[in-house]
């Protein structure tokens, strides 16, 4: 491509290397997160992670008046494991929520549906694939509804927005250059050249700010599509995405000279975008604060931000903590439960994400992002946790931050 048409702008050349569908890292991996993958995510460390999430859709559901079907949509799910530990909770916390609920995946990877689809297939009909709406996401071996408007439930994306492609901006004097990917005598190289869309000082121009001199930023234009697109989509509701990130004024500041896109491959780190292309992951921090303005835009309700940390407590994670202590379980096997647990709230790694609420239609705010709200006890979920206290390998994060994207 380069070749035949010029360089091409950053984004172009991460959308391709994450997406290819033939060599693009997304859809050729077969083992992306846990220990034999190249970074870990919450749902492969914990089942807690999911049945405490499935605690927060089941207040969503209450305030919506309980309307069945309730759906949740995830998008990038995955291996399924957080779909699998959210279905598996929902009984337990209320027989007419685990009723109420289905699931939707929108994925993109035909290898990582396939994976999905083993994993949940004791569910059945109760999860279904749907194509995007930008035609994306076809299940293997059969058509894909489209995806539906008048949505009623919860839209969840866990470290999703983070690995859409970005464009990368260089700031110099009062204006912008973009950052294009041309060809090297070996291999490719980085050269700059005018924007190649006008959205990129629109969206500096809405900050009210620059980067400054000489400093290279990410422009995360794609998530703001999607989540103007989610929006338009949703009738009654909340979108709660999971990632990380900092306020504008933190992300395109003298801490992050260079930008924030790093590459992860087999739980090491690297600021090399153009090593090992289709089999690294990249990513690079969001800018909340244009989310906020791009959800109020869209006719949504912010409904606050919470790091995941105190997100999970809010929700109940000190009952999964005593009932693993409780358990009787070896005292190999506890304290790897234990490990895994205080990973989701370690603040140097996940417990240190961002959980952002968007919605409409609710009648009052959430648990999980209320700081005013009390944690959560009791033992609704003791049927589900009997047989899931356990985990079957130690956690990784008891100490640094190793492999966490």
């Amino acid at each position: 491509m380069i070749r035949a048409e010029g360089p091409l702008p950053f984004a172009r050349f991460m959308e391709l290397a994450l997406y290819h569908p033939a060599y693009g890292y997304y859809c050729t991996r077969r083992v992306l997160s846990g220990p034999r993958g190249d970074f870990y995510t919450s749902p492969a460390l914990h089942p807690a992670f999911g049945a405490l999430l499935a605690r927060q859709v089941q207040e969503i559901w209450e305030q919506l008046g309980q309307p069945t079907p309730f759906v949740v949509e995830e998008w990038g799910a995955g291996d399924g494991q957080l779909a699998a530990d959210l279905l598996a909770a929902a009984p337990a916390l209320a027989p007419a929520f685990g009723a109420s609920l289905h699931y939707v995946i929108v994925e993109r990877s035909a290898a990582l549906r396939r994976r999905q689809q083993r994993r949940l297939r004791p569910w059945g009909a109760r999860v279904r694939w749907i194509a995007s709406p930008e035609g994306e996401g076809q299940p293997a071996g059969g058509e894909a509804a489209p995806a539906p408007a008048g949505l009623v439930g919860v839209v969840l994306a866990n470290e999703l927005l983070d690995a859409f492609p970005v464009h990368r901006v260089v700031r110099r004097g009062n204006t912008l250059r973009e950052l294009y990917v041309d060809l090297a005598d070996d291999g490719f190289c980085t050269v700059e050249g005018e924007p190649s869309t006008p959205a990129l000082a629109a969206y500096f121009a809405r900050l009210g700010f620059l980067p400054p001199e000489g400093a290279v930023a990410e422009v995360n234009l794609a998530a703001l599509d999607w989540l103007r697109a989610v929006a338009a989509r949703l009738e009654r509701g909340v979108v709660l995405l999971l990632d990380y990130g900092h306020p504008a004024e933190v992300l395109y500041s003298a801490r992050y000279p260079r930008g924030t896109l790093r590459a992860y491959y087999r739980h090491s780190l690297s600021v090399e975008p153009y090593y090992r292309v289709g089999w690294q992951d990249l990513t690079a921090q969001l800018d909340l604060t244009s989310l906020l303005l791009e959800g109020r835009a869209a006719g949504l309700l912010p409904l606050g931000l919470a790091r995941q940390r105190d997100f999970l407590r809010r929700l109940g994670l000190a009952a999964y903590e005593r009932a693993v202590r409780a358990a009787g379980l070896p005292a190999a096997e506890t304290q790897a439960s234990l490990n895994a647990l205080a990973a989701l709230v370690h603040p140097a790694g996940l417990g240190g994400h961002w959980v952002v609420g968007f919605g409409r239609g609710l009648s009052g705010p959430l648990q999980g992002l209320d700081e005013a709200a009390t944690p959560l006890t009791g033992p609704a979920l003791a049927d589900f946790l009997r047989p899931r206290l356990g985990w079957e390998h130690p956690a990784p994060f008891s100490r640094g931050r190793r492999g966490q994207r």
